[in-house]
This record gives structure tokens, C-alpha cells and sequence, in this order.
């Protein structure tokens, strides 16, 4: 059966795990419509289970050698774009503070959940949308 209600976006993101909610976090701070289709059923499900639910959202001590690649210096140019400082400092500007244990870098509380929840609060914050804006299919 046709849906009669059809809404159009300006991006559509397949995935709603960590690179698929920056990537609507980061859209629609410059204004862009756009909306996440995830197959889970829950937007930023992986999240919640890395670091043992602790997630740990990045690693101190970035360098080629911890990525198996064919061309790790295409690894490190694509990672120096966005390394750990402005990672940092993305997070503590949302609210994330961090705590750091052996280089991996976790939430202050923590709890995955968290990081989660200011990821989606502030697509929230940078454009009105409604839960309707992720779509989940099975």
C-alpha cells in the first residue's frame, strides 16, 4: 500500500550508528534536512554495547600502526582531519565530558547511554525534528 504522506529531505543517511548520527548531528549544523534510516530498533545501538557499555569514544594514542591498511598514511590524513583534540573538544562542547583510562578515552559517567543521548539531543537542538526524522526498518 502507497503512503499518502510523503516527506522529502535534503540527505538521507543510512546508518544510525556512531558515523551515521554525527553525520546528522554535523548536517544539520549547517542547516541541512536530514533524516537516518537504521535497520535496528534503536538509533546508536552499537554504541551502547563498546567499551562494555562503557563507550569508549576514542584512543589517545592514535598512530598508523594500530590500523590494518594497505595505505595507513591515507588512514592518518583521513584521522588528522578530525583527530583526538577536536574530537575532544566536540564532545565537551555538547556536555560529554571525558575521562581517560590506558588512552581510551570514555564519557566522565562512564555510560554509553550517555553519549548516546547528547548525540541525539543535539540534532535536536540544531534542527526540530520529531522521532518520525529516523526511520527503522526491519
Amino acid at each position: 500500500m502507497k503512503s499518502k504522506y510523503v516527506k522529502k529531505h535534503e540527505c538521507v543517511i543510512i546508518g544510525g550508528g556512531a558515523a551515521g548520527m554525527m553525520a546528522a548531528v554535523q548536517l544539520a549544523g549547517y542547516g541541512i534536512d536530514n533524516c537516518i534510516i537504521e535497520h535496528t530498533g534503536k538509533i546508536g545501538s552499537k554504541i551502547l554495547q563498546t567499551g562494555n557499555g562503557k563507550c569508549n569514544f576514542t584512543n589517545l594514542n592514535m598512530s598508523s600502526e594500530m590500523y590494518q591498511n594497505k595505505d595507513n598514511r591515507l588512514v592518518m590524513e583521513v584521522i588528522d582531519e578530525f583527530d583526538v583534540q577536536h574530537t575532544l573538544k566536540f564532545f565537551k562542547s555538547i556536555g560529554v565530558y571525558y575521562t581517560q583510562k590506558d588512552g581510551y578515552v570514555y564519557p566522565h559517567s562512564k555510560t554509553a547511554a550517555a553519549l548516546r543521548y547528547e548525540l541525539i539531543l543535539l540534532k535536536r537542538k540544531r534542527k526540530q525534528f520529531s522521532m518520525s526524522d529516523f526511520f527503522i526498518f526491519f
